[in-house]
């Protein structure tokens, strides 16, 4: 499992005294009010801020950090990520899972054989999430509700996610 965990994107600059655009990559933006600081990931390498400040504006999070004190600042942050320590994460509920620890996860079928990897977790709101699966066998992506209807289980530690999909979807 990853050590870290994302929970935003800076996105952009808000002000001239270094506030910070957030998209949050959370299910609750709220959360960033429990922090008393926050990391920033470029290429690998983190950073520690202490939070001075958190407001919302639309549907980002403004973050005010105590080192970034001007505009020229925080336009250097556009494009890291946003991150906390795994052990720092909220608590989740049974049948609950970061999107993060989904990434990367083979997807094999009921007699498993290998469908292909999950590369990513389409989330809108008020809809289904929706898995994107890199098939093995071709240079295709398929788009599959991630409802228990498709999705029997998962297994974390050996990295699998058990599917049944209809033939109908590897058609589109």
């Amino acid at each position: 499992m990853k050590e870290w965990m994302v929970i935003g994107k800076m996105v952009g600059s808000h002000g001239v005294k270094g506030e910070l655009k957030v998209k949050p990559l959370t299910d609750d933006p709220r959360r960033f009010e429990e922090l008393d600081g926050i990391w920033t990931e470029n290429k690998g390498i983190y950073k520690y801020h202490d939070i001075s400040a958190v407001r919302y504006h639309k549907q980002q999070v403004l973050l005010t950090l105590l080192d970034i004190t001007d505009r020229n600042a925080s336009d250097l942050l556009v494009g890291h990520n946003l991150a906390v320590p795994r052990n720092d994460s909220v608590t989740l509920r049974e049948d609950e899972f970061f999107i993060d620890d989904l990434i990367g996860m083979q997807v094999i079928d009921l007699n498993a054989r290998e469908i292909g990897t999950v590369k990513d977790i389409l989330t809108t709101t008020g809809t289904v999430d929706t898995v994107e699966i890199a098939l093995k066998t071709k240079e295709k992506k398929i788009y599959v509700p991630f409802r228990k209807l498709y999705f029997k289980s998962w297994d974390f530690e050996k990295h699998t996610l058990l599917a049944e999909i209809p033939e109908d979807f590897f058609r589109l």
